[in-house]
């Protein structure tokens, strides 16, 4: 299972992480450039930054067109760095074949922490052995000028590694999160092992990928009805601006093709304040799938994570 790589806006542009947040230890996140016709010298150059609470690690390969993934080891970091953004330099030499560019973040002993790449750059001469002087100044300017365009967004970046909104269930309780008091049933904090064996029933969570773990889940009975609903409610959020804010989890649907999973955000007490964000129906299949939702507003509102049966046959 590969991290999920957002695309996250700054103030000037964009630029990419790979998120470490609920992944295990040596869990991959691979990007790819385009294929580039062989070439006997070229240069990789990029901007890049590691934080979090333990190291992590942004590999480098040289893929060519007839070798085997992830490619050839090229360049390697291994750790925390000290300033916003770090300049690198890749040697490229593929003389005879196509190749691509592979990058790779690789989670540390910490689930906490990402791994950021910006400015990638596939220049055509060979990487200069050392930074002359004036290149080195302009290096070190760009550098300061994108430390300061980015202090505001890499502290809100850190607010998705660590927010206070966040909740794995694994204390059993919903965190800053309630139960919905206008709905028909509710929601269930249960450990894996407590589920019993069945077609249907998970055998582990995603925190901890074993069945020891807590998570939140609503069987669908004989005693529900078409529209009934079990709703989570988070706490009011401040207004999410036009650049937006990221609410992501981990789901399965699984047993009969009958039931839906929906997400909303309300804002003010209206009805025309309630917006469909994010829906899914169906079975989802063995596995844990990622739902990222983007929201964005210029008022405080509410998320309602809603499980919804949709029809039910007697």
């Amino acid at each position: 299972m590969y991290i999920i790589i957002f695309y996250l806006p700054s103030l000037s542009g964009h630029y990419a992480i790979a998120l470490f947040k609920y992944q295990r230890q040596n869990k991959k996140a691979q990007l790819l450039t385009p294929s580039h016709a062989p070439a006997s010298s070229r240069c990789v150059v990029f901007y890049y930054s590691v934080t979090g609470r333990a190291t992590g690690t942004l590999n480098v390969y040289l893929l060519k067109s007839n070798g085997t993934s992830p490619g050839l080891l090229r360049w390697s970091y291994t750790g925390i760095t000290t300033s916003a953004w770090n300049y690198a330099r890749v040697s490229i030499d593929s003389a005879a074949d196509s190749f691509k560019v592979v990058f790779e973040a690789v989670v540390g002993a910490s689930s906490t922490g990402m791994v950021s790449i910006d400015d990638v750059v596939s220049q055509d001469s060979p990487c200069k052995n050392n930074i002359d002087e004036n290149d080195g100044e302009k290096e070190e300017e760009e550098e300061e000028k994108k430390k300061e365009e980015r202090e505001e967004v890499e502290d809100e970046d850190r607010s998705l590694m660590a927010s206070v909104y966040d909740c794995d269930f694994e204390a059993l309780n919903f965190c800053k999160w309630s139960l919905a008091s206008d709905d028909q049933f509710d929601w269930q904090l249960r450990q894996v092992s407590s589920l019993g064996s069945g077609p249907y029933t998970p055998t582990a969570d995603h925190t901890r990928g074993t069945s020891q773990g807590k998570i939140l889940i609503m069987p669908v009975t004989v005693n529900r009805k078409p529209d009934e609903t079990a709703g989570l409610i988070s706490p009011v959020l401040s207004a999410a601006g036009s650049r937006g804010n990221c609410l992501t989890f981990w789901y399965r649907l699984y047993g009969p093709e009958n039931d839906g999973l929906r997400v909303y955000t309300k804002s003010g007490s209206s009805p025309g304040g309630t917006i469909l964000m994010w829906t899914r129906r169906g079975t989802s299949g063995d596995a844990w799938k990622k739902a990222v939702v983007e929201t964005k507003g210029t008022a405080s509102y509410q998320v309602r994570i809603a499980r919804l049966v949709l029809s039910f046959e007697y």
